[in-house]
């Protein structure tokens, strides 16, 4: 684990990316929508995901960690923090 990281991805058995310890995440795929793992692989729901998905500003997908090395931009958040801008270390 990189000593500067600040949280942690989880990925299920099929490796697709779910959420972090603490957060939901996000990735800007360059469509102007942030993509969010769909629940079925195995993730929290989140309040924030909840309002980002019912405001059109997230859509729910299935992406790997190969996948969100080509994101534009990775956020991860809660409902506490907001948005937090990502970046893979």
């Amino acid at each position: 684990l990189a000593s500067r990281a600040d949280e942690v991805l989880l990925a299920n058995e099929r490796g697709e990316l779910c959420e972090g310890t603490i957060t939901n995440l996000f990735a800007d795929f360059g469509d102007g929508v942030l993509a969010t793992p769909r629940l079925d692989c195995g993730l929290l729901p989140g309040v924030l995901r909840g309002e980002l998905l019912d405001e059109g500003r997230a859509r729910e997908a299935i992406y790997t960690l190969d996948d969100l090395k080509s994101a534009k931009a990775i956020f991860v958040g809660n409902s506490l923090r907001g948005l937090i801008p990502a970046r893979l270390a």
